[in-house]
């Protein structure tokens, strides 16, 4: 049997699978790994990689591999509060669990590690969060209890969301009211039991700049005129 599968130029070639015994006392081969799709890439032992995921390992479930990743790899808005998790299958093997080693922009880390039946889940939180807008590469190492031991390395990088505080929401059903006199209310009417009924009200956003007016995040929907009666 030949399956085509796409290279990364978009040339397809066939890769031939003999899934006929060799002879009548010989079996045929008990796994057959089957990959299509754009950008794969394959070796000796089988392995397929993208360019745009990190490395996951299925040797005929003999090879221990990489199941989930958090944050997406290559993702660009990761919350900076959110940890980081990685669960990685059994193979015919164990994971070993004093065998992980998990780094953070080329720092080690100590993350902690739990498994449960073949999921071994290696989670880490920095204590200050990861910083807005910062690129974070991780990079985990992991063995199983082959002899000798086989030594896996997975690396993917993400981006955190950038920082946003919400000072107040607007939206076009909001009225506020506003203080449109030369004279000072005083320091009483930052107070919400201060009688501001006499103000007039208007939707926001409120501008009074002479001239260009800066992009905002609103529409102005409410222009002032600046002289000495507004304050």
């Amino acid at each position: 049997m030949a399956v085509r599968a796409p290279h990364a130029h978009g040339v397809s070639s066939p890769v031939s699978l003999d899934c006929s015994p060799r002879n009548q006392n010989e079996a045929g081969p008990s796994n057959i790994l089957v990959v299509i799709g754009a950008g794969l890439s394959f070796d000796r032992e089988a392995k397929a990689t993208r360019e745009s995921t990190i490395r996951a390992f299925r040797e005929g479930g003999i090879r221990s591999y990489v199941k989930a990743v958090r944050p997406r790899p290559g993702s660009i808005d990761a919350p900076a509060t959110n940890g980081i998790e990685i669960a990685i299958e059994d193979g015919t093997l164990p994971v070993q669990g004093d065998g992980i080693r998990l780094f953070l922009n080329d720092q080690p880390v100590d993350p902690l590690v739990n498994k449960v039946g073949g999921t071994t889940t290696v989670t880490y939180t920095p204590r200050a969060g990861l910083a807005p807008e910062s690129t974070n590469v991780v990079r985990l190492i992991y063995e199983d209890t082959a002899a000798p031991v086989r030594v896996m390395t997975n690396e993917f990088s993400f981006v955190v969301a950038p920082d946003y505080d919400l000072l107040v929401g607007i939206d076009p059903a909001s009225i506020w009211r506003y203080h449109a006199s030369a004279l000072d209310p005083g320091a009483a009417c930052k107070e919400t039991s201060y009688d501001d009924s006499s103000w007039p009200s208007r939707a926001a956003l409120f501008e009074g700049k002479s001239g260009t007016v800066p992009d905002l995040p609103e529409p102005v929907r409410t222009a002032l005129t600046i002289d000495s009666t507004i304050n």
